[in-house]
């Protein structure tokens, strides 16, 4: 019996570095004997912004965020279909792995660039409440806060890395010192971050709460610039 086949190809380049457009082309062919209806051809890039979309005469195309599609109402045996983007890596994507996918292909692009994983842990638990975290302390507890690069998962070495805590607090803390590596580090603490020192920062604060009250302390947040 007679049966229609899409068999799709996918080009592009495999690694990408940031803000460069890398060009992917999905190429589709109906290799049975018979007509293929309702055909759509797309392509998913992960996370990477997909733009400049070329698609094929006949074909109703539709590009947005990660994703392009292209549909034909029929593919005629032989009959040879074209679906060509453009993608983007950002800058928070360096040194991230993503899947192209097309139909039933795909492939792998790695970004170019450093993705540092950052540990933080406290002198103080930290408590899990459904999504947020409660740090519980008393007036004039002192409170270690440290960060810790645990790995570069990215292909690239990273280079001028800074380590800063970002503190959303509802009660006054105040700054006591840092160490780097285990050695005295001059840090300069904002009002609601401290840091902005080489990988490695280690810093220690006091509640300085003036009802004599437990604080709270939600989510030492780890930033890398």
């Amino acid at each position: 019996m007679p049966a229609g086949h899409l068999a799709v190809t996918l080009t592009g380049p495999s690694a990408l570095s940031i803000n460069e457009k890398g060009v992917y082309t999905a190429t589709a062919v109906n290799d049975g004997d018979a007509d293929l209806h309702n055909v759509n051809l797309f392509l998913i890039a992960g996370r990477l912004t997909l733009s400049d979309g070329v698609g094929s005469p006949g074909g109703q195309l539709f590009v947005g965020g990660a994703r392009a599609n292209e549909t034909f109402e029929v593919l005629t045996p032989g009959q040879t279909v074209k679906l060509q983007v453009s993608a983007v890596a950002s800058s928070d994507q360096g040194g991230k792995v993503y899947q192209i996918i097309s139909n039933d292909v795909s492939q792998i692009v790695q970004i170019h660039g450093a993705a540092l994983v950052v540990d933080v842990t406290a002198s103080v638990p930290i408590n899990a409440i459904g999504s947020f975290r409660l740090q519980e302390v008393q007036t004039g507890q002192l409170v270690t806060y440290t960060n810790t690069v645990l790995a570069n998962r990215g292909p690239d070495r990273a280079t001028n890395v800074r380590l800063r805590m970002f503190l959303d607090f509802l009660t006054q803390l105040q700054f006591v010192s840092a160490t780097l590596n285990g050695q005295p580090h001059q840090s300069k603490p904002g009002n609601r971050s401290a840091g902005g020192s080489p990988a490695g920062e280690f810093g220690c604060w006091r509640f300085a709460n003036a009802d004599g009250g437990d604080g709270d302390l939600p989510r030492p947040e780890p930033g890398t610039h």
